[in-house]
C-alpha cells in the first residue's frame, strides 16, 4: 500500500491536479492572511481570540 506522501506525489504529477491544488492552498492561506490581519489591527493577542470565541489555542489556531 502506497504511502501518504507517495500518493500525493503521484497526484501532484499531474499538472491539472497540481494547479488546483495550488489555486485551493493559496486561497486558503489569503483567507487565514486576512484573519491574523484583522486580530493584529484589533490589536488582539490569540489569547484573547480564544477567550472571546469560547475555546482553547489549539481549537483556533
Amino acid at each position: 500500500m502506497a504511502t501518504y506522501k507517495e500518493l500525493r506525489e503521484r497526484a501532484l504529477a499531474d499538472v491539472a491536479v497540481r494547479a488546483e491544488y495550488n489555486r485551493l492552498n493559496s486561497e486558503e492561506y489569503a483567507l487565514l492572511d486576512e484573519i491574523l490581519a484583522t486580530w493584529r489591527e484589533a490589536g488582539l493577542s490569540h489569547a484573547e481570540v480564544d477567550e472571546r470565541i469560547g475555546t482553547k489555542t489549539p481549537a483556533a489556531a
